[in-house]
């Protein structure tokens, strides 16, 4: 996925790993309770969470959820 992400093409990717997502996408959605939460790069959904650690930091934030 990675190296087609890096030639440009597009990937859809359903994940509950975060820092796959992160690693693979440019852009990524986080989604909760039926709602999309943030959207951006993963620079920018960290700081829609208001968060600087992880994603999985970010998602916890972002839904309410805790661990």
């Amino acid at each position: 996925l990675e190296e087609r992400a890096a030639r440009g093409t597009t990937v859809l990717l359903s994940t509950h790993l975060l820092d796959v997502a992160g690693r693979v996408c440019h852009r990524l959605g986080v989604l909760g309770g039926g709602k999309l939460r943030a959207l951006g790069t993963p620079e920018e959904v960290l700081a829609q969470a208001g968060v600087a650690a992880t994603l999985e930091d970010a998602f916890l934030a972002l839904t309410g959820r805790r661990e």
